[in-house]
């Protein structure tokens, strides 16, 4: 079983959220809290997916334990609108403490019809600190994700940044088939001693409940610019293994 509760970037309770875990569906009352009974979900990977108008769609995966109750909390991301760009020239788009996005020419699709945009893109993102206290509740999934050999991994997160693209009319968008863009994050102060010349991203992946390796990231300076070929959350992060 799975008890929870849903809370906005002001730590207020958020009612009428929209839960799913494994099959099973149910929205947050007044209270922001909301209750599985005898669920069926993953052992190593739990997940909990919570949508809100005017949030990034997000969720928390967990190491589940069967016959007793599971208590999560999960916090809210405001969509914030950062900017927009004609998609037929492409664009560089800050988000904020440093994060920026570059954006190719010609090189955004309607995400449910994959037919080329061509028109005004409004950019939503937000940058994750790894600092952040409340960084846990906050996040999507929870810091361990799949290498590209398969294999499940403890993930040292780097920062964050979470990026969504819509239409003029609210059309979801995202990248083109072979296009890319670049994506920028400042590296946090205290990580810069140790921060490697390269860095391996990873996306969120709503259908596991995991990050998943893809790509990597290069050191400019202080910064990490790599290469992505659609949006969702992406993580910069050092991997090690696991110990049960």
């Amino acid at each position: 079983s799975v008890n929870g509760r849903v809370v906005d970037e002001n730590a207020k309770p958020v009612s009428n959220a929209s839960i799913q875990a494994g099959t099973s569906t149910t929205t947050t009352d007044v209270n922001g809290v909301f209750r599985f009974a005898n669920i069926l979900l993953s052992k190593n990977a739990g997940c909990v997916k919570v949508e809100k108008d005017g949030y990034f769609k997000t969720g928390r995966t967990i190491f589940t334990s069967a016959g007793v109750v599971n208590n999560i909390e999960i916090k809210l991301i405001p969509k914030k609108l950062r900017g927009e760009f004609s998609a037929s020239v492409g664009g560089n788009i800050s988000i904020e403490s440093g994060a920026s996005v570059n954006f190719p020419v010609n090189g955004i699709i309607n995400k449910s019809t994959n037919v080329p945009y061509v028109g005004s893109v409004k950019v939503f993102g937000a940058y994750l600190n790894h600092e952040d206290p409340n960084l846990a509740s906050i996040m999507p999934g929870n810091l361990t994700g799949l290498t590209t050999e398969n294999e499940q991994k403890i993930l040292q997160t780097y920062g964050m940044i979470a990026v969504e693209l819509e239409g003029g009319n609210g059309e979801r968008l995202n990248l083109a088939a072979g296009k890319s863009a670049a994506i920028t994050v400042a590296i946090p102060p205290g990580l810069q001693a140790s921060a490697p010349a390269t860095m391996p991203l990873w996306y969120f992946s709503d259908s596991l409940g995991l990050w998943k390796e893809e790509g990597t990231a290069a050191r400019q300076g202080n910064t990490y610019t790599g290469s992505v070929s659609h949006f969702t959350f992406w993580n910069y992060d050092v991997p090690s293994d696991m110990v049960n």
